[in-house]
C-alpha cells in the first residue's frame, strides 16, 4: 500500500502531538511523580551546577546510574524557573518524539492500513511509555535512545556502509551512558549485525558486531571508573534490600506486564500468556508455511518479502535481547517488575507483533476472515486507550508527595516543589 507524504505527516504530527498532551495533562495540576530514585537523579542534576560533581543527598558520591540522565536535569537547571515544571516539559516532548520516531518506523515496516493504525494507538496510548515519562525517571529518555537505535540498526541492517556503522556506535554509547542496560541492546545489536546485515561476508559482520560491542561499552566503562575512584566501587550495594524470588513466581510476574500490554489484567495472567503466545505461534508457522507454499510454486519469493523476514529477525533479535537478559539478571532482585522494567522493549514489541499481523494479512487470501480480523483489532484499540487514559486522569487529579525513604536537605528542598 503506497501512502502519500502529506498524510504520513498528518499522522506522525497528530500522534506525536496527542503523545505530548497525555502527559502534559497528566502532570500540570501537580506536576511528575517521584521514587527514591527521582530524588538521586534531581540531586546529582543540582549537585553538577551548584558543585562541579555528582552527588547524593547528604554529600554521598552519585553511582547509582550512568550520569546521562541526571546531566539533562543539570542543563535544565541552568534555565530560570521551576525545575519540576521544566522536567515535565522535556518528558513531555521525549514522549512525543519517541511516539513520532515509532510511527515512523512502523510506517515503514507495517503495510495494511488499519493495522498501521492500530499501532498508532498502540503506541500513542501506550501506558509504559507514559509511566516512564509521568514519572522523574532515567526510563524516559532512554526508550527515546532505544527507539532511536532500534532505528539506525534497521537501515544499517539494509544498507550496511561505514557511516551507518559510525551513527550506530554513537547511539549504543548514549545507551550505556544512560542505562547499565543499555549493554543489554548492546549485544543483540552486535548479534543482529552478524545474523542480518545484507550483502556482507561472515567475518566482516562478525569483525563490525565485535567492534561495535566494545567501542559502545566504552562510555560505560569509564563510568565504572569513575565510580570506583570515588568510592571504591562500581555501583551501590543493594545486598540489604535483594530479594530472591521463585522461578515460577518471577515468570509470571515478567508476563503478567508483557500480557498486560494487549489484555487487561485482571484477566488470569496464565489465561493471556497462553492466547499471547497461541497467537504469536499461530502467525509465526502461518507466515512460513505460506512463504514456503509461494517459493515452491514460483520459485522464488519476493525481495520485500525476504526483506520483511530480516527485518522480523532483527527486531526478534532485539525485543529478546533485553527481555531476556532482563529476565536473567533480576532473579535476585531490589524491587518488584512492573511497567518501567519493560517499557524500553515496549515499542519493538508491537512492532514485531503488529509486523506479523500484517505479514500474516499480505499472505491471506480470504476476504471474510480478513474483515472479522480488522473488527477485532479495531475493538482492541479500546483497551490501550481506556488504559492510558485512566491513568492519566488518576495522575491529573492525585496531589504528589516527596518519599520519606530519601529525605533531602531543607536548602534544596525547593526543588521538589512543583
Amino acid at each position: 500500500m503506497r501512502r502519500s507524504r502529506s498524510v504520513f505527516l498528518w499522522i506522525i504530527t497528530s500522534g506525536a502531538i496527542l503523545a505530548l498532551m497525555l502527559v502534559w495533562f497528566a502532570g500540570y495540576s501537580h506536576g511528575p511523580r517521584f521514587t527514591y530514585d527521582s530524588i538521586n537523579y534531581i540531586y546529582a542534576g543540582h549537585a553538577l551546577i551548584e558543585k562541579g560533581e555528582f552527588l547524593r543527598p547528604h554529600e554521598q558520591p552519585y553511582i547509582e546510574w550512568p550520569p546521562l540522565y541526571p546531566m539533562l536535569i543539570a542543563a535544565l537547571d541552568v534555565f530560570p524557573g521551576n525545575l519540576l515544571l521544566k522536567i515535565l516539559v522535556i518528558q513531555a516532548i521525549i514522549m512525543s518524539v519517541t511516539v513520532g520516531l515509532s510511527i515512523k518506523l512502523a510506517y515503514n515496516w507495517i503495510k495494511e492500513p488499519f493495522v498501521f493504525g492500530v499501532f498508532c494507538m498502540a503506541i500513542v496510548f501506550s501506558t509504559p511509555l507514559l509511566v516512564v515519562n509521568h514519572f522523574v525517571w532515567s526510563e524516559s529518555l532512554f526508550c527515546l535512545l532505544t527507539v532511536i537505535q532500534l532505528s539506525v540498526l534497521i537501515h544499517y541492517i539494509q544498507y550496511p556502509r561505514p557511516l551507518s556503522l559510525v551513527d550506530l556506535m554513537l547511539a549504543g554509547m548514549l545507551l550505556c551512558l544512560q542505562r547499565h542496560v543499555g549493554i543489554f541492546f548492546i549485544i543483540g545489536t552486535s548479534i543482529a549485525i552478524w545474523l542480518y546485515t545484507a550483502e556482507v561476508s561472515l567475518i566482516r559482520r562478525f569483525q563490525r558486531g565485535v567492534l561495535y560491542g566494545l567501542v559502545s561499552i566504552i562510555p560505560l566503562l569509564l563510568w565504572w571508573a569513575r565510580n570506583y575512584l570515588v568510592k571504591g566501587q562500581i555501583m551501590n550495594d543493594y545486598s540489604e534490600t535483594i530479594f530472591s524470588v521463585g522461578i515460577g513466581e518471577h515468570f509470571l510476574a515478567f508476563h503478567q506486564v508483557l500480557t498486560a500490554w494487549f489484555l487487561p489484567n485482571k484477566l488470569p495472567v496464565l489465561l493471556r500468556i497462553g492466547l499471547l503466545y497461541s497467537v504469536i505461534i499461530w502467525l509465526v508457522v502461518f507466515i512460513k508455511r505460506s512463504l514456503a507454499n509461494s517459493n515452491k510454486a514460483l520459485k522464488t519469493v519476493s525481495y520485500d518479502l525476504i526483506d520483511k523476514s530480516r527485518i522480523t529477525g532483527v527486531l526478534t533479535v532485539f525485543f529478546l535481547s533485553y527481555f531476556l537478559l532482563a529476565y536473567a539478571a533480576s532473579f535476585t532482585v531490589n524491587e518488584y517488575i512492573d511497567d518501567r522494567i519493560l517499557a524500553p522493549v515496549y515499542v519493538t514489541g508491537m512492532l514485531l507483533f503488529f509486523g506479523l499481523v500484517d505479514q500474516y494479512l499480505m499472505t491471506f487470501t480470504k476476504p471474510r476472515v480478513k474483515k472479522y480480523l480488522v473488527y477485532i483489532c479495531l475493538l482492541w484499540t479500546l483497551y490501550p486507550l481506556a488504559r492510558s487514559l485512566s491513568y492519566v486522569n488518576l495522575w491529573h487529579s492525585q496531589p504528589v508527595y516527596l518519599p520519606y525513604s530519601q529525605p533531602v536537605e531543607e536548602r534544596v528542598q525547593y526543588l521538589f516543589h512543583f
